[in-house]
């Protein structure tokens, strides 16, 4: 027999409260796997000086044609 009256409804609502907040929670756990894969990828191309070569060589605003 299912529950009736005003506490099936408070009930029913906070179910649907619960769900909304576990699915709207969901995409920010895979926040911080991502930064750090990007904090890791980024310490290897320092200690390979790839960071290094690749900002001697970026073009700097002179040398672009946007700025002509």
């Amino acid at each position: 027999m299912a529950p009736q009256g005003r506490g099936a409804v408070s009930d029913l609502r906070l179910r649907r409260v619960g769900a909304t907040s576990t699915a709207s929670l969901e995409p920010v756990g895979s926040i911080p796997p991502v930064v750090g894969a990007g904090g890791v990828f980024g310490a290897i191309l320092k200690a390979g000086g790839v960071a290094r070569t690749l900002s001697r060589h970026s073009p700097t605003p002179s040398t672009t044609s946007a700025c002509r």
